[in-house]
């Protein structure tokens, strides 16, 4: 059997560093609740979130469908260029990094022409720690 010897120095420095860097995480987070709701899509229908984000900052995303078909999700910036294009989503926990300043939206559409369909959705822009993401 081989040991690798470790230094008690570098054990303390690791051991040292870690509460002032975690907070350093904490103290500079925040965490911004913006959609946590069941919504009812009728059938070829969309919804539209809008939310507001500085550049740096995170978009939690997530998306559980309760009832009825699959959804189409996007992710759009303040350019209204795509961040994020899905289909058939039936459940998706995903993080963007935003890197503007400005209004972003969330589509969900429910592609169904038969169908309404409820989906459970929550976005959270959030900056450091978040504890309704993490």
């Amino acid at each position: 059997m081989v040991r690798e010897l470790v230094s008690r120095r570098a054990v303390v420095a690791t051991t040292v560093g870690l509460p002032v860097a975690l907070a350093g995480c904490l103290s500079d987070g925040s965490c911004e609740t913006v959609v946590d709701e069941t919504e009812t899509i009728e059938r070829s229908d969309i919804q539209i979130y809008d939310v507001d984000a500085e550049a740096g900052q995170r978009l939690y995303l997530r998306l559980h469908r309760i009832e009825g078909p699959r959804a189409r999700l996007a992710v759009f910036d303040p350019d209204e260029e795509p961040l994020v294009e899905l289909r058939d989503v039936e459940r998706i926990e995903r993080t963007v990094d935003l890197t503007d300043t400005g209004r972003y939206s969330v589509v969900t559409e429910n592609n169904s022409r038969t169908d309404a369909g409820r989906w459970l959705t929550t976005l959270v822009v959030y900056r450091g720690w978040c504890s309704d993401v993490f």
